[in-house]
Formats: C-alpha cells, structure tokens, sequence
C-alpha cells in the first residue's frame, strides 16, 4: 500500500506539472490527494506616460534668401509645439517683413497663428510690362517660402495660410490667391496699389511713359505728365488718360 500511495502521488506530481505548463488553473486529480494549480501571473509594464509637450515661449526666427524665395521672418507664438496654420504677410513699396508684421502681430498670436513676413524688392510697379513680368517670378516664390517654411525654421505649420497684403502687397496678396489657391485660405488685401493691362496696351503705355521725363513729375495708369503731385498734375494726367482711352474705344 505505501509503495502504491509513492506511485500515486508520484503520477499526481507530473500531472501537475503537465497542467500547469497547459494552462490549467485547477485540477484535481483521481485518489485522495486534490492540488490547487494556480497558473503564474504575467507582469505586464504600463506603458509609457504620454510624453509633456512643453510650452514654449514666442520666438522670432530669420530664414536667410534662396535661390527660391527671398528671406523672410517668421514670428511663432508662445504656446505648445505643435503645427499651426500660417499668416503670409506681404508688405508694401519700401517696406520689410518684420515692419508690416508688426502691424498685426499682436492679434496673430492671440489666434496662435504663425506669422510668416518675407522681405521682398519689388522693381516698378509703374510699368505694366514689368509689374507682369516680377509677378510671375514672384508668386512661385511666395508657395516655396510656405512649402519650405517648417523646414527651415522648424516652426510646424498645417493648412492652408491665410495671406494679408498691404498696397503694392495687398495686389501680391490677391494675385498669389488666384495662382495658387491649394495654398491659400483667405485675403485680406489692404489699399491695393498696382495694376497689369493687356500686353498690348502695357507696351503702348510704356513707350508713352518714356516719351516724357521729369522730377516732381504725377504717375496715374502708367502715363507721366510734367508738374506738381498737386491736384493740376492729377487732372492734367486724368484728362490724358480719357483722350487715350477714348481713341482706343
């Protein structure tokens, strides 16, 4: 009988082991001797705490010119590190980047928008002929400043931008809207202050426009008239407009 328990408890033992490495959590096997199999716990480590994105403080970044867009600023706002949509800033005659950003600066941030304010030199914007010609070289460089702008400021912006042009940048503004409107949300273009006419008419008026010279000389659609900037240089200069549009229907 004893060797028969020995044996007994011997073949419950391997049972045992067999059900514990099958997973069972309890059995009891046949005879007197019943064992309670508890299979072992898996430890399993948390995961990770999402990592705390910190709050960063505003920060002006200069991105130097290309050989595909001009330098430019950007102005990124205090907050989180994370993409925002841009402002496409687009200055006037004489003007810069960081001066006309200035302007709304204040208001941007307040929205969490990142400013982007390119400085660009216009040529001049009183001969259609060019005006035509530095458009079409500038609107290319306005989408790669906006395709390049994460890349080389390492300020994250997503969407479409929203562009605010003043004078000869608020014409800029709307004209870039029109060439690439995947890039552009909306234009608020300020006092707009250039103009383009038909090839042909554009060469009439050039040439018309080196036909005379002088300083102190009023400049209205491209035409030059002798005298003051006074309002009898802009009605000499209107009246010369109707007689040349009026010839040419």
């Amino acid at each position: 009988m004893r060797g028969l328990a020995r044996w007994s408890a011997i073949g419950a033992a391997l049972t045992l082991a067999v059900a514990t490495v099958a997973g069972a959590e309890t059995l009891a096997p046949a005879g007197d001797l019943a064992v309670d199999v508890t299979p072992p716990i898996e430890v399993v480590q948390a995961p990770d705490a999402a990592p705390v994105v910190a709050d960063l403080a505003a920060r002006q970044i200069e991105v130097g010119p290309t050989e595909a867009h001009p330098a430019y600023t950007v102005f990124a706002p205090a907050g989180r590190a994370v993409a925002r949509r841009a402002l496409l800033t687009l200055h006037g005659m004489g003007g810069n980047g960081p001066e006309i950003a200035s302007t709304i600066l204040e208001r941007a941030q307040a929205q969490g928008w990142v400013v982007v304010a390119p400085t660009i030199r216009y040529g001049d914007w009183t001969d259609p002929i060019a005006l035509a010609a530095e458009e079409l070289r500038l609107q290319p460089q306005l989408a790669a400043i906006l395709d390049h702008v994460e890349e080389e400021s390492g300020v994250a912006v997503t969407g479409k931008a929203l562009v605010f042009g003043f004078s000869r940048g608020a014409q800029a503004a709307m004209r870039f809207a029109i060439f690439y409107p995947d890039h552009v949300e909306a234009v608020a273009a300020f006092s707009a202050g250039t103009y383009t006419l038909p090839v042909a008419q554009a060469a009439m008026m050039s040439v018309r426009r080196q036909e005379t010279t002088g300083r102190g000389t009023c400049r209205v659609s491209g035409t030059r008239t002798s005298g003051s900037r006074g309002s009898s240089g802009r009605r000499t200069t209107a009246r010369r407009w109707r007689g040349w549009t009026s010839r040419r229907g």
